[in-house]
């Protein structure tokens, strides 16, 4: 499908399809609403506002506008603002998902649909892409490339059931009630079908004239559930959500988790698709010592929503909390697998793989985690005790002596310093780096402990000479 002229002019400017471009004319500024906003509503519009006319050429922030927009009912808004992220930058595949589907609200199936196609182009493997670009080929009376949509969704994930509804909407509409039925089976006897499949198969029966099984079919039917964690993104930015989530984390900032709790799961309650009220919720059972209420949590957001990496995330802090270091890394894989950018990630599961002595994994992804900008001193600490592990005392050491002079206040690894100079450096180096911890933290009964080693290196020493 070609792009219309609205999407094709940053692409040109850019020489090539999806790379960031950057106009050297002044931009407008952003969509202000012309409608009276309401209480709550215009203060989390305004505040979107000033950080885009900060940095007008910040992507994240013309996204954080246009969803806050589009949570608050101002879609022409949020089509303007989406439109401008992807100017910024046609290579943001969520950017262009978002903008298809603000611009479907609008009725502009065209536009909506060559936002798609971008999408898909730049998420492949991301399965609502291709559903939702198939029911717009299927609203638009497109049945067969409608068809092939739904089939690479199921391609991509087939336990999401939004291919086979599709599938089945497109034999529906060719008139094959058979044909429907047989996608909409569940894979087995004991697998309970979801409602919206049983919507499905009360008008497939209807067309095969099994009255008494669409009456059956229709008893259990609702409405869909779907999965789309992009989209799932936006209901966050509900204005009367910011002051509860605002609530809840000073509730909890203040130690009262029991009140930050009950805000927390009154939000849930109104849409347990959100994950990331699911995620300051698992936060706060943990810091309750309810392990096993925040996995049970995560888990029923994941069947909800499908992958995300949030929820792995969350989960894999959550298994790490109970003392399950193998579960923990196994999810924070399964978060990268879905965000390989983020940056915490690495670094945590880094820590974990570290604290497991599976040493060259830990390295690659603690080095990962700096890459991504997750530097700190315990970054380093833990970087340089691997890079010790593994026999390679240079780099550590240099790692080391380069961290502690920008970190001088960093006890952790002053520590660490000192201790790898006791073993790999030189008597006078080791004394300084001894001095170094003492003035940290010379109560410290590891600073005593490795006094009493550098006493017993020194008498060794003398006693060689």
């Amino acid at each position: 499908m070609e792009l219309p002229l609205k999407f094709l002019a940053p692409l040109v400017a850019a020489g090539l399809a999806g790379c960031e471009t950057r106009s050297p004319d002044p931009q407008p500024g952003p969509p202000v609403p012309t409608a009276p906003l309401v209480d709550g509503v215009r203060e989390v519009v305004e505040a979107g506002l000033v950080r885009v006319r900060e940095a007008p050429e910040d992507v994240g922030a013309w996204l954080e506008l246009a969803m806050t927009f589009e949570a608050n009912g101002l879609t022409e808004n949020a089509v303007t603002s989406y439109e401008r992220a992807v100017e910024l930058d046609g290579s943001s595949a969520q950017a262009w998902h978002h903008l298809a589907r603000a611009l479907s609200r609008t009725a502009d199936l065209e536009a909506a649909l060559a936002a798609a196609d971008r999408a898909c182009a730049l998420a492949p493997a991301y399965a609502p892409a291709s559903w939702r670009r198939g029911e717009w080929l299927l609203e638009s009376g497109r049945l067969d490339e409608a068809a092939a949509a739904f089939v690479r969704a199921r391609e991509i994930d087939p336990t999401d059931p939004a291919g086979a509804w599709g599938l089945a909407r497109v034999a529906l509409q060719r008139g094959r009630g058979e044909e429907a039925l047989a996608l909409l089976t569940a894979p087995s006897d004991l697998e309970e079908l979801p409602p919206y499949t049983h919507h499905l198969r009360a008008a497939a029966h209807r067309l095969t004239g099994n009255e008494p099984a669409a009456e059956l079919a229709q008893s259990l039917a609702g409405p869909p559930t779907w999965r789309d964690p992009w989209a799932a993104e936006v209901p966050r930015r509900r204005a009367g959500i910011h002051r509860s989530l605002r609530a809840a984390r000073a509730a909890a900032a203040a130690g009262n988790y029991a009140e930050a709790a009950q805000r927390l799961e009154r939000l849930r309650a109104d849409d347990p698709r959100d994950v990331n009220v699911a995620g300051m919720l698992a936060g706060v059972y943990l810091a309750q010592d309810r392990s096993a209420a925040a996995m049970a949590l995560l888990l029923s957001t994941r069947d909800r929503v499908g992958g995300h990496y949030r929820v792995a995330f969350n989960l894999a802090n959550a298994h790490e909390h109970a003392g399950d270091d193998e579960l923990a890394i196994e999810e924070f894989a399964e978060c990268l697998r879905l965000h390989p950018s983020f940056g915490l990630a690495h670094f945590r599961m880094g820590r974990l793989l570290a604290r497991a002595r599976r040493n060259e994994e830990a390295l690659v992804s603690l080095d990962e985690a700096e890459r991504l900008g997750q530097a700190s001193a315990e970054l380093d600490g833990l970087r340089a005790t691997t890079l010790l592990r593994l026999g390679r005392a240079r780099e550590a050491l240099e790692l080391l002596r380069t961290s502690c002079r920008e970190h001088p206040q960093a006890v952790a690894l002053a520590f660490t310093h000192a201790e790898a100079l006791l073993a790999h450096g030189t008597l006078d180096e080791a004394k300084a780096a001894l001095r170094a911890v003492e003035t940290l933290a010379g109560g410290d009964e590891r600073a005593a402990d490795l006094m009493r080693r550098l006493t017993a290196r020194s008498v060794a020493e003398r006693d060689e000479e």
